[in-house]
């Protein structure tokens, strides 16, 4: 997503950066959050655009809020197949962008 120049991208990005950042852990799917956050840290390749900012200030209110004093994350929005496990995986994986991925305008 080189720079997300295009209004088609902007569009999306506002839209999720305005409807999908939910305040309130019980309404978060965490897949949709780990989609979501990976659009918006790659929408300039290097995770420094207004979206990855807007996102990540305030993701990491609810994350932290949420999390319980053993260390899990509890349910929200469920589905299907959701347990700690899964969305304590899925939490860390979301907390672990910055390390885990190369801008990709460079590979």
């Amino acid at each position: 997503m080189k720079n997300a120049k295009s209004p088609e991208a902007k569009k999306g990005l506002d839209f999720i950066v305005e409807k999908r950042l939910h305040e309130e852990w019980e309404k978060v799917d965490v897949y949709e959050w780990y989609c979501h956050e990976q659009a918006c840290f790659q929408s300039t390749g290097s995770g420094s655009s207004k979206y990855w900012r807007e996102w990540n200030k305030k993701f990491q209110q609810v994350v932290v809020k949420a999390q319980e004093s053993d260390g899990h994350w509890p349910h929200g929005y469920h589905f299907h197949g959701d347990s700690d496990i899964y969305r304590t995986t899925m939490t860390i994986l979301i907390l672990e962008v910055y390390y885990r991925y190369a801008p990709m305008t460079k590979v």
